[in-house]
């Protein structure tokens, strides 16, 4: 199984992420390309990460992630991200990439599954661009 995998919701504009064990800076890039070439950007994204162990993150690696999502949204539209962690060190990690990349794009993290979906369903419009 892949560390983050996926599954596209067009009818709804959702993408439902999981991730899974030990998560690397290129399982994210990959993700980011995905999504782009999905043409999902502007999709709202529930991430399930509340399995997954980030110790192999860097500061930078966080900080490269949050390049890859500047440098596109001069192009694209970014649905907000609601990503649910399981840890504190997830929960810190996290925390970082959303400060980053916050005039970009609306993401919030959370422990509990249904407060994502409910912070989701009640997010408002596309942020950047």
């Amino acid at each position: 199984m892949m560390p983050i995998s996926y599954k596209l919701d067009r009818a709804r504009r959702l993408i439902l992420t999981t991730a899974t064990g030990a998560i690397t800076s290129e399982d994210i890039r990959s993700h980011f390309q995905a999504m782009q070439q999905e043409r999902a950007g502007g999709y709202a994204e529930l991430i399930d990460a509340h399995t997954a162990t980030g110790q192999s993150l860097s500061s930078t690696d966080i900080s490269n992630a949050a390049a890859l999502v500047e440098a596109s949204s001069c192009h694209e539209k970014f649905g907000p991200r609601a990503v649910v962690v399981g840890s504190a060190v997830a929960f810190g990690m996290t925390r970082m990439l959303a400060i980053l990349v916050s005039d970009h794009l609306a993401m919030e993290i959370f422990y509990d599954r249904d407060e994502a979906e409910r912070w989701l369903a009640l997010s408002g419009p596309l942020v950047g661009g």
